[in-house]
């Protein structure tokens, strides 16, 4: 798949699509019937993990994580954030290489690492931030993470101004 297949979440486990677990053809390293309670009501089912491999596009980093299949095609769609535009829009990103250059309109994720792969994954590199508003970026061991920030871009506090 060539697109975004991962984001990082806040949950403590590490979530991939059935469909990505299909493509991988993988087995199950584990199994268990759990009881799932959601706000009006409760089921129980049957909960499979699988260890996976996962790495950087350059190959110079790869690490075993431990994913609980989601019986979905697609674990959530984002908006394309045109990564090209953003790096030529904003000067504070410069020096960000992105090998993404996907335009279809919005794209699926496949897997959500959770809080735990963070800190794997993290390095010591300073993120590159620009304005109140603007997109940051932070150089970790997959690749490039983006994230917006709260508050108001240049463009938003000129427009406010004029």
């Amino acid at each position: 798949m060539e697109s975004p297949v991962a984001r990082l979440s806040g949950a403590g486990s590490s979530y991939a699509s059935a469909k990505l677990i299909d493509l991988l053809k993988k087995k199950p390293s584990a199994t268990k019937i759990q009881r799932i309670d959601m706000l009006m009501s409760s089921r129980v089912t049957r909960i499979e993990s699988y260890d996976v491999v996962i790495g950087s596009v350059d190959g110079s980093y790869e690490m075993e994580v431990r994913v609980t299949k989601v019986n979905k095609g697609e674990l959530l769609r984002i908006d394309n954030p045109r990564y090209e535009q953003l790096i030529r829009k904003h000067q504070h990103l410069k020096q960000v290489e992105i090998a993404d250059h996907d335009s279809k309109q919005q794209l699926p994720i496949h897997m959500i690492l959770g809080s735990g792969e963070y800190a794997r994954i993290k390095t010591r590199t300073v993120p590159l931030v620009g304005e109140d508003g603007d997109p940051a970026a932070e150089l970790i061991k997959l690749g490039w993470k983006f994230y917006c920030r709260k508050g108001k871009s240049k463009e938003e506090k000129k427009s406010k101004e004029i």
